[in-house]
């Protein structure tokens, strides 16, 4: 009798922690049923989870990791594309149901970064250019100014060829310092020529950007 009373205590009062140890799931949200692979006990390979929320997709130890779908149900939206540990990280959709708004591109450890991954990105450039720096200053301004710099001194007047592969701009002016193209539409792919030297260059996001290509002439100079 008395074995009998211990074994009810001891099952009554080590249930909670026992069935909190089989949680294959570690995100709350969605621990109150899994199915599909695993690995130490824990969701990991292609699998379904349910609880306040609903996720389909890959997991690793426990988490949401890989590509997946995330269904809030509340909220009524869903996200489907790249997870990381439990949260957005990667390219991916997110679907408002109620109002269809749809947003598309890329996460950054659960936080919208846009529409591409990188706001731009250097193609190619010939074999004197050194350097290629991007800068961005304002968003409220799309225009794009272009500096020309040659062992390490900034050319006054450059002269500059452009030659546009993807988007495009209104107007080029002419300035002391640099040559400013204006009304830009982004995303912008130029190839901008300097005599025999070019840089090629896509600007993703809306900003106003500065662009230096840097011409190194003096041997040792670029080392």
């Amino acid at each position: 009798m008395r074995f009998t009373l211990l074994l009810i205590l001891t099952i009554l009062f080590a249930s909670p922690a026992c069935l909190a140890q089989t949680k294959m799931v570690k995100m709350k949200t969605i621990n109150e049923s899994y199915t599909g692979n695993s690995k130490r006990k824990l969701a990991h390979g292609q699998g379904e989870a349910k609880g306040i929320d609903h996720y389909q997709g890959k997991f690793k130890a426990g988490w949401p990791h890989g590509e997946g779908t995330y269904t809030w149900t509340k909220e009524r939206k869903s996200y489907k594309g790249e997870w990381q540990k439990g949260v957005m990280h990667g390219e991916g959709t997110l679907t408002c149901i109620d109002n269809d708004s749809i947003v598309k591109g890329f996460w950054e450890k659960g936080t919208y970064i846009g529409k591409y991954k990188t706001p731009y990105k250097v193609l190619d450039r010939s074999t004197k250019v050194s350097d290629v720096t991007v800068k961005k200053y304002d968003e409220t301004v799309k225009n794009v100014r272009l500096y020309l710099k040659e062992d390490e001194n900034f050319v006054n007047n450059p002269i500059f060829n452009i030659i546009v592969k993807e988007g495009g701009y209104q107007n080029a002016k002419n300035y002391r310092d640099f040559v400013e193209l204006e009304n830009v539409t982004y995303p912008l792919t130029v190839l901008v020529k300097s005599g025999s030297e070019f840089v090629n260059v896509t600007l993703y996001q809306e900003f106003m950007w500065q662009v230096t290509m840097h011409i190194t002439n003096i041997k040792g100079l670029n080392q």
